[in-house]
């Protein structure tokens, strides 16, 4: 069986964020992989070590200073889990929640779970875009853009950047070419979507990385999984909302 926590829910679920988890379990299920999903929260007692896919979606940054007080307690155990070589995935502003501090605009500095050697800092100006981006050869990926707080780049360079950015609607996507972070098999990045619901092949990239260091065997993963409807929604998208604005505001 596949475990799966989910960090903070309720505290962390903007832009419906958990629409990452109900594509795992989508998968999962049309591959007749069983697996259980554990909400655990504020005040919550659990051991890290016995899940097999973490997730850890976005939230409002008053939530995520709730959420930065609350978390830090299991640092050794995140370390420890990363270390590990186990799945972790975390996207918009959680990612601020494993590097060493979130520093706002009044110079406060939020301590953060200090797991990787860098900083974000809170912005005058939030970016908001929609984006096309890649991971290594998997492209086209669409998500959502809308942060903040922006990552140190002289520390971030100490990591291998998640995905790279070379689209963008309203803005201009030299402004943030790279986007996350990604060390063994943890996965983090600032943008949104859900990007697991949106982009096909990044479902079934971590679909297939859960089968494959769990207990679980299937062979199957590619001939069993049918997401052509998924694929279709993003094509669409992409005619319907690039390509008829590609002329005056893609970058």
């Amino acid at each position: 069986m596949i475990k799966i926590a989910h960090l903070y829910p309720e505290l962390l679920n903007l832009y419906g964020e958990d629409g990452n988890l109900k594509a795992i379990t989508y998968a999962l299920s049309t591959l007749n992989i069983e697996y259980s999903i554990t909400n655990l929260t504020i005040n919550s007692k659990f051991d890290i070590s016995n899940y097999d896919f973490i997730y850890i979606g976005a939230g409002t940054e008053e939530n995520l200073k709730i959420v930065a007080n609350d978390i830090k307690k299991y640092t050794d155990d995140l370390k420890k889990y990363i270390e590990n070589n186990k799945i972790l995935l975390s996207t918009g502003n959680s990612l601020d929640l494993f590097g060493q501090y979130i520093k706002l605009l009044n110079n406060e500095k939020i301590s953060t779970l200090d797991i990787f050697n860098f900083s974000t800092t809170e912005n005058e100006k939030r970016i908001v875009s929609e984006v096309m981006f890649k991971m290594g050869t998997i492209e086209p990926l669409i998500g959502f853009y809308n942060n903040k707080n922006s990552i140190n780049e002289a520390t971030v360079k100490n990591y291998n950047p998640l995905f790279e950015i070379y689209k963008t609607i309203g803005i201009d996507k030299n402004e943030f070419k790279f986007n996350g972070v990604t060390k063994n098999n943890f996965y983090g990045t600032h943008i949104l979507g859900p990007i697991l619901a949106r982009n096909p092949e990044l479902l079934k990239f971590f679909i297939a990385r859960i089968i494959e260091i769990s207990d679980v065997k299937n062979e199957n993963l590619n001939s069993s999984l049918d997401l052509h409807f998924e694929y279709l929604a993003r094509e669409e998208f992409i005619k319907n909302y690039y390509d008829k604005k590609k002329k005056s505001k893609i970058r």
